[in-house]
């Protein structure tokens, strides 16, 4: 029988991102692994209904120890040598760089290293830079990219910008690289409301982090709370072991007239149902899913002209795009819908229109596929 390791550091990105690509390769005959960090407390009968191995590889994401990275390296060659894959697929930072190498090492075949975006090591303040303490991280993450990719059968990227940042600080050869559009989202499950709420109501979902822009966010709502008091402004998300997470405290303290509605780590699916305008100010991205999933409920989508972010909105068709970091900006591009709540209802036929031609799960999974394999 064939087989496939799958090798990541964020055990729950399995079953959001990776089990219709795993449904798909069993079908095809492929006995699949995965090797990801266990979590305290999880359930691994979805997986094993799947019919999937998994194996604990103790990735710590934020940690730049190493020792603890050796010995995931370790974990991982010893695993590869035991079970004798055909094909190795990483993503995510530290199994794209342990994972290629452990793979390469023991003579796996084929070797894919998905990048799903160059995130907050990469992410450059308001002049432009990257700051000292980034920057440090980026020159080791680039050297250790470039010394791994070179053992790469094939790298995917989700967006030009990216494919052209890796491009020029890898020196590796442009053959290597090929893009996917976004992993796609379940657009057939992902269905608008038949309903649209009374009164209008933004909505943004993503990890509490700096580089997401949720400070602008809190900012431009409560700018805007005070003009349009009816208008209601929800954030979903929780906080990350990511450098640039904030805290509880420090976003309670930025909304200063409790202009923002803060669930939490909550079923988003409701609270789309309820929004009226999706809202993402991040300072740089992969190929959002939450935006992904937004287009397909059928919101219109206010988002930065950055990587990542610039490619799932046409401005001025399905929703608008605004400089980063800009609260005025991105105020201004809000008040577009609370003065002419008629854009709400066109550009959000205009993103569903979007979703079904370019972010069908289905489409990109088939594209995956061949991807890898091929």
């Amino acid at each position: 029988m064939k087989r496939i390791v799958i090798i990541t550091s964020y055990f729950d990105s399995i079953f959001k991102f990776r089990l219709p690509l795993i449904r798909r390769l069993i079908r095809c005959g492929y006995s699949v692994s995965v090797f990801a960090p266990l979590p305290a407390a999880c359930d691994l009968t979805k997986l094993n209904t799947a019919g999937v191995s998994f194996y604990n590889v103790p990735f710590e994401r934020s940690s730049v120890s190493p020792l603890v990275d050796f010995k995931c390296f370790i974990t991982i060659v010893s695993l590869l040598l035991r079970i004798k894959p055909q094909c190795v697929l990483t993503y995510f930072v530290k199994p794209n760089v342990w994972g290629i190498l452990g793979a390469a090492l023991v003579g796996v075949p084929r070797r894919v290293a998905l990048v799903e975006g160059m995130g907050y090591s990469f992410t450059r303040d308001k002049n432009g830079r990257i700051p000292p303490k980034k920057r440090i991280i980026s020159i080791i993450l680039t050297f250790l990219y470039s010394f791994s990719f070179r053992f790469a059968n094939r790298v995917i990227v989700l967006n030009p910008d990216d494919m052209n940042l890796l491009k020029r600080l890898t020196l590796i050869p442009l053959s290597r690289f090929c893009m996917l559009n976004g992993i796609g989202v379940d657009v057939q499950s992902l269905v608008p409301s038949l309903e649209r709420p009374r009164c209008i109501c933004f909505t943004m979902v993503a990890r509490l982090l700096v580089e997401k822009g949720v400070l602008e966010y809190i900012a431009a709502a409560n700018l805007l709370s005070l003009e349009f008091p009816s208008a209601k402004f929800v954030l979903l998300g929780d906080v990350d072991e990511n450098p640039g997470s904030l805290s509880l405290e420090r976003i309670r303290s930025e909304n200063v007239n409790n202009a923002v509605l803060l669930p939490g780590h909550v079923d988003i699916q409701p609270w789309m149902h309820n929004t009226s305008v999706f809202v993402l100010p991040s300072y740089r991205e992969g190929h959002p899913v939450s935006t992904q999933e937004a287009l397909a409920y059928g919101l219109p989508i206010i988002t930065t002209d950055v990587p990542g972010c610039r490619e799932t909105v046409v401005d001025g068709f399905n929703g608008f795009k605004v400089p980063p970091r800009d609260v005025q900006m991105l105020a201004d591009a809000m008040r577009k819908f609370m003065s002419n709540p008629r854009l709400i209802c066109f550009m959000g036929v205009n993103s569903r229109a979007i979703a079904l031609s370019k972010y069908d799960q289905r489409k990109s999974c088939h594209v995956l596929f061949d991807l890898i394999l091929s």
